[in-house]
């Protein structure tokens, strides 16, 4: 089933990730994109939040590591050791919030999915993820204008809003996406996609029968 050609780095990370006498069925990877639409809440938060940190690190800090008087006076090394200390936070969580997007691109980059006769698989440079049958739910596609597909079977464990929003493989051509349907319903022991289940002949009135 699996059609996705890996690097010899790549083929190690997948089967590394493998519990012994586990086979891998589909592997795939997602197609690296920036999804804006997704993030435009989250880069309009950043943009005041750097905004006001900036003008903080420009006016303040800067000028105090100088040697310039701030309020009418040099500070000294402790006082702008413990400015640094509290601005650092700041700093780091408008450009990790400004630049979400690229984050994600990147770390879809380096992802890759899989499905195997036991579970399904996430693996990222960093994080990995897997789930069992039974902590999924029958898949449910997306396709979307781009002519990327995205595959949820199972929650997000955590979120901002106390919701759990479904989760799963993202950003597949719609091929890949075909393939990993497969491979997540039959893991899960169900019919393929548009399959209708047989009926079975209603039992015939043996009474009537000569």
């Amino acid at each position: 089933m699996q059609r996705t050609v890996l690097d010899p780095a790549d083929r190690f990370r997948v089967q590394h990730k493998l519990d012994r006498n586990e086979t891998l069925v589909w592997v795939g990877r997602p197609v690296p994109t920036f999804r804006y639409r997704g993030w435009i809440g989250t880069v309009l938060f950043a943009v005041p939040w750097c905004a006001i940190t900036g003008t903080f690190v420009v006016g303040v800090l800067i000028p105090a590591w100088m040697g310039k008087p701030v309020d009418g006076e040099a500070w000294g090394i402790w006082p702008k050791l413990g400015l640094t200390a509290f601005l650092t936070p700041f700093i780091l969580i408008g450009i990790g919030t400004l630049f979400s997007p690229l984050w994600h691109k990147l770390d879809q980059k380096g992802r890759l999915y899989a499905v195997t006769d036991k579970r399904a698989l996430s693996i990222g440079r960093l994080f990995n993820k897997s789930w069992r049958a039974s902590e999924m739910f029958e898949p449910d596609r997306a396709d979307h204008r781009n002519g990327l597909s995205d595959i949820w079977f199972t929650y997000s464990s955590t979120s901002n809003n106390g919701s759990h929003p479904p989760t799963g493989f993202s950003n597949l051509l719609p091929a890949d996406a075909d393939e990993a349907e497969l491979a997540l319903r039959a893991l899960q022991g169900l019919p393929r996609a548009g399959d209708e289940p047989v009926a079975a002949d209603p039992p015939r009135d043996r009474s009537a029968i000569p």
